[in-house]
């Protein structure tokens, strides 16, 4: 598929036969029109079409400023947001609230990403957060998940890198939450589920906190997992890195915060349709 170059602005055309989307920005690029969401609202589908889409739940965070430098550096990255895509799916004419997950600022999991689309109930958990260094020395929490009503798509966030202090103690990983699926939605089309990393839990002697997990893998020592680069060029959800080499969040949408020796925030979650302009 074509790999979607910078955004250049907003682009009013509607799509081939008619076919058109409202609500969120447009942009155009390589024959493709893409609209996205990154807040929640109203997802307005016009006519008839086929799409391709991508669903991302929002990033772990982390928030050990209190504790001062060496207790920020200790702590974990946070997990990557779920992610669901899909290609080749029929939608039409409709409606739906699209709910956008927020990255975390704080020690907490990652916002939850859902919207009803071409009969599915689609639901992309948060990422965990990091897990407190210095002498909580916490585990890394595991993505958010949920069951939603059938039929339904369902994938759920990566697991948050477990916290130390360097002699003392190192917290445990954060695992990913499951992915499943239930029944058949009415659009048809060819879709894909991640499966959530886990984060890296630490021994408490490598003077940093372990990595958040990614979408697609797990995390390698302080390094995050890796995310998703999906049909646009883009990495969505990767894993946030330990205190000693990250900056925040390291991918883009749904990407875990890094741990490095600040506050940061997990990647906000997004909505992302696609279609022949």
């Amino acid at each position: 598929m074509p790999v979607r170059p910078a955004d250049h602005g907003i682009v009013s055309a509607s799509g081939a036969g008619g076919f058109d989307m409202e609500g969120g920005a447009r942009s155009s690029a390589g024959g493709y029109n893409y609209q996205t969401y990154t807040a929640t609202g109203t997802v307005t589908v016009i006519g008839e079409g086929v799409v391709d889409l991508i669903l991302v739940g929002g990033g772990g965070g982390r928030d050990q400023s209190y504790l001062g430098l060496w207790g920020e550096q200790w702590q974990g990255g946070g997990g990557g947001g779920g992610v669901i895509y899909a290609t080749g799916v029929t939608v039409t004419a409709s409606t739906p609230t699209v709910t956008i997950g927020a990255g975390s600022l704080t020690d907490t999991l990652g916002g939850n990403s859902s919207i009803l689309f071409a009969g599915w109930n689609l639901f992309t958990g948060g990422g965990g957060d990091g897990g407190m260094g210095y002498t909580n020395c916490q585990p890394g929490a595991s993505g958010a998940t949920s069951t939603p009503s059938s039929p339904y798509v369902t994938v759920g966030g990566a697991g948050g890198g477990g916290g130390e202090q360097p002699g003392l103690c190192g917290g445990w990983f954060g695992s990913g939450s499951a992915t499943s699926t239930s029944g058949t939605g009415s659009g048809g089309g060819t879709w894909s589920t991640l499966t959530s990393g886990n984060g890296k839990n630490v021994s408490g002697y490598n003077g940093y906190g372990g990595g958040g997990g990614g979408a697609t893998a797990n995390a390698t020592s302080g390094n995050g997992g890796a995310g998703h680069t999906w049909v646009d060029g883009v990495v969505y959800s990767q894993g946030g890195n330990d205190g000693g080499n990250s900056t925040a969040p390291q991918g883009g949408y749904g990407s875990g915060a890094g741990s490095d020796n600040a506050s940061q925030k997990g990647g906000n979650g997004v909505f992302i349709v696609r279609w022949p302009a």
